[in-house]
């Protein structure tokens, strides 16, 4: 089973489970996390879930991409108003132990300020894109500009995992690999100020675009190697 954790407003996640049926792709919600049926602690058996209102053990489990940066009050218009912060608080608790403790590949795991992993600054990015070798351009302060007339052409490589997709120079989409895996990070997208090989680093994200049908299909085939 393949899970994909988003949000209840998230099209792209849900076009992308209908297309992953075959291979018992299923989606997990924010809202999911406040239905019956979870359980966390190997000493009361079996670690189980609710996905799409069926709970399932977490043993059936060979992948999960996560596409929610954090649980916000939108999440939670199930909750009363009142209790939303502190339901916030303990949902996000409780999902980065469960993604950071998960015995299968998560995509990509999370860390402290991201349910996605990676919540750096601009400056950081701009920062660790100097020490591993990318080209900066010093107007590209911050991303993106206040000013749209500021704002650079941006051109995107997704990288997943040791491979990259892009129409730039190959040496591009090997430094946006090489930006991954100083993170480290398996999606990335690294976005440059043009196509050819002395482009400029502008920003990063671990937020990828899964509309591209090969991006799709690159993300099916390793979510599908299973534990790593």
């Amino acid at each position: 089973m393949l899970l994909i954790f988003a949000n209840e407003a998230d099209h792209k996640a849900k076009t992308l489970v209908e297309s992953w049926r075959d291979y018992n792709a299923r989606l997990l919600t924010i809202q999911d996390l406040s239905k019956p049926g979870w359980s966390h602690d190997k000493c009361q058996g079996k670690p189980s879930f609710v996905a799409e209102g069926e709970q399932i053990n977490l043993d059936q489990v060979h992948g999960i991409f996560s596409r929610v940066r954090c649980v916000t009050e939108e999440d939670l218009g199930h909750i009363v108003e009142e209790d939303r912060l502190y339901v916030i608080n303990e949902m996000t608790a409780f999902i980065l132990d469960w993604l950071c403790r998960a015995p299968f590949t998560v995509l990509n795991r999370p860390t402290v300020g991201s349910l996605i992993g990676a919540a750096y600054s601009h400056e950081r990015w701009l920062s660790l894109a100097s020490k591993t070798g990318l080209k900066l351009n010093c107007s590209h302060k911050t991303y993106p500009p206040q000013d749209k007339k500021d704002w650079p052409s941006i051109i995107p490589v997704t990288v997943i995992g040791s491979r990259w997709f892009g129409d730039v120079d190959d040496e591009l989409g090997q430094q946006a690999v090489k930006l991954a895996k100083a993170v480290p990070i398996e999606l990335l997208t690294v976005m440059f100020d043009d196509a050819d090989a002395t482009a400029s680093f502008v920003s990063a994200d671990p937020m990828i675009d899964i509309e591209q049908p090969q991006i799709a299909e690159a993300l099916l085939e390793r979510l599908r190697k299973g534990v790593q």
